[in-house]
């Protein structure tokens, strides 16, 4: 039986930490023996963990530098003796690579969760070191396209590996009644990335358009901004338009009450929330970015718009409200078939257990 360290800094509700967590659980279905580590104390998966008797390994850093860091995962890796690290996010993916020069024998897996956008100087570090690595996995094939085009010496042990949703549990409602208002949902943590502001002022743009419609966005803070952007909400007036929620464990039941999804991000790499819309069975308005054109057709299964433009994204809400509803369940319809047929649990679970047997 291998044993495994699936790590990341934190477990909090955000999607690369659902993924980890989906992962760490169906390898020790598969009979390997698991454990998770991070370090901050955000531990919003660590039930689902426990359930399936997979251990959390948690320190607390009272110094929070690389070197810290470092010197607690060498510790962990030492004592638990683990044959793999699967590394999800830029500050594990660094600290892996680095434990494998300490540790040659360790078979390090990097995961990629975005796609990269201009090359900066931590980005070439970080590929610098990826040459010790023995896989990197991109959840989105435009990361893997970057790769392959800017970093041809990692062009061999880079690998697509999609997010995995469970469709049992992201599934439509069986006996949804229509909003008397409309009720798209934004699901999102509070970040640069994830374009709040101007999806604010898209909101502004629509203030007294009729019919009225109501967002809502449910995150937890990504860097100290929510707070800003309600600030800004009530400046403008629209708190009646947008609302914003805490994170929620049970995010499916919010998507089933939704009449469309929307995803404004600047950058994604395989965005989970879209995936999960889309397997809820919610027609969808994303930004045309990534690989979101990879799942949404334009004008098909949904609206793609410009994430820098408030217009662009206020016409795009305004065409999924106006459209009629018979459209829209056949629009919710196609994107759920889309997710059964794309969003495997199987594919998801092989593909990584073929980087671990180094098969």
């Amino acid at each position: 039986m291998k044993n495994v360290l699936c790590y990341i800094d934190e477990l909090g509700s955000g999607g690369a930490e659902r993924q980890i967590t989906c992962l760490a659980v169906l390898l020790n279905k598969n009979g390997y023996k698991v454990r998770v580590f991070c370090y901050h104390p955000n531990y919003f998966y660590e039930n689902v963990l426990i359930k399936n008797n997979i251990e959390l390994i948690k320190i607390e850093l009272k110094k929070n530098n690389y070197i810290n860091k470092i010197q607690n995962t060498w510790r962990v890796v030492s004592k638990y003796n683990f044959d793999t690290i699967i590394a999800y996010s830029e500050g594990p993916a660094i600290i892996a690579s680095l434990i494998k020069l300490l540790k040659p024998s360790l078979n390090v897996i990097i995961s990629e969760r975005n796609t990269t956008q201009d090359l900066t100087f931590k980005d070439e570090v970080r590929f610098f070191l990826f040459r010790f690595v023995n896989s990197i996995v991109a959840n989105s094939h435009s990361q893997t396209d970057f790769l392959r085009t800017n970093c041809p010496n990692l062009a061999s042990k880079t690998y697509t590996i999609t997010n995995f949703i469970d469709i049992e549990k992201f599934h439509p409602s069986s006996n949804f009644v229509h909003n008397s208002i409309f009720r798209f949902i934004v699901v999102a943590r509070h970040s640069t990335q994830k374009n709040v502001p101007t999806f604010i002022e898209a909101i502004k743009l629509l203030k007294n358009s009729k019919p009225p419609f109501i967002v809502d966005w449910y995150g937890e803070d990504g860097g100290g901004n929510k707070q800003e952007h309600m600030n800004l909400v009530n400046e403008y007036g629209i708190g009646d338009r947008l609302i914003f929620h805490h994170s929620a464990s049970n995010i499916e039941e919010y998507y089933r009450q939704a009449d469309a999804f929307c995803l404004p991000s600047l950058y994604e790499g395989f965005p989970n929330a879209l995936c999960e819309a889309m397997s809820s069975g919610l027609p969808v308005i994303c930004s045309n970015v990534c690989d979101n054109p990879v799942l949404i057709d334009d004008n098909i299964n949904g609206f793609l718009f410009d994430p820098q433009k408030p217009e662009d994204i206020a016409e795009a809400i305004m065409k999924i409200i106006s459209m009629p509803q018979e459209t829209r369940i056949k629009i919710g319809i196609a994107n759920r078939e889309k997710a059964e047929k794309i969003f495997s649990e199987k594919i998801f679970v092989t593909e990584y257990v073929k980087l671990i047997e180094n098969k």
